[in-house]
């Protein structure tokens, strides 16, 4: 056990936990069951996947997915290094169809990572890598019960619900989804209609906290919530389903 890489991943989790994200992944957190299931699409360095990792406990599972081998590589060592046994780390893009597809990867950061284009004013590597959906990995995985999803994906979230609305409506896991308008095209907050108009359908309800109150999707003016570098940037939408 690396006591380098668990003091990193314990630092790095606590300063989502605490700082940047603290009333999405308090609740989250309390959605997740012990001995649960839980998957992290979009698992980057672990902060979510660590607090995950920890409500599921070891009998739990947790499926964390991530398209960069280097971040695969590093989520590997750093879960190890907290001895979390419990979590499966999937070298992947989750999206709406299994297959192979491209990834754009900055060449300046690993974060912002994304199948979509990332602009002509940034330099980037496209890199080929493994398609999956959230249907294919529950059913891969034999998983029986699914309490939380969690997708960080740059713009992609749309079609990995798309390839996830089976279980969604099967099994009615909690969902947090990043969901911003400057991923999508500019205008009005059509990625979030679309998004709550694929999900409302089998019974589930968004909502988004702007640090001091949760408030419902349709509460959400991207031009007041979503605009970075003035106020809170409230890209992360809840949702749950109210046919639990």
């Amino acid at each position: 056990m690396s006591l380098k890489l668990a003091a990193r991943l314990v630092a790095r989790a606590a300063r989502y936990r605490w700082k940047l994200n603290r009333p999405e992944i308090a609740r989250m957190v309390r959605a997740i069951p012990r001995s649960g299931a839980a998957i992290d699409i979009g698992a980057h360095k672990g902060a979510y996947s660590f607090w995950m990792g920890r409500r599921v406990g070891a009998n739990g599972r947790l499926i964390a997915v991530e398209p960069q081998e280097a971040m695969v590589e590093g989520l590997i060592a750093s879960l190890g290094s907290v001895g979390m046994t419990q979590a499966t780390v999937v070298h992947a893009a989750a999206s709406g169809a299994s297959g192979r597809g491209t990834i754009n990867i900055p060449r300046d950061s690993t974060h912002g990572a994304s199948m979509g284009d990332l602009g002509s004013e940034r330099e980037v590597d496209a890199v080929e890598v493994r398609l999956v959906t959230i249907d294919e990995l529950v059913g891969s995985f034999g998983l029986t019960r699914l309490d939380f999803v969690k997708i960080d994906a740059e713009g992609h979230e749309l079609e990995i619900v798309r390839g996830g609305l089976a279980t969604l409506e099967r099994l009615k896991p909690a969902l947090l989804v990043e969901s911003e308008a400057r991923a999508h095209e500019p205008g009005a907050a059509s990625h979030l209609e679309t998004l709550d108009a694929m999900l409302r359908p089998i019974g589930y309800r968004g909502s988004f906290s702007d640090g001091a109150r949760w408030l419902g999707i349709d509460e959400m003016d991207v031009e007041k919530h979503q605009n970075y570098g003035v106020g809170r940037f409230c890209n992360n939408i809840y949702f749950e389903c109210d046919r639990r």
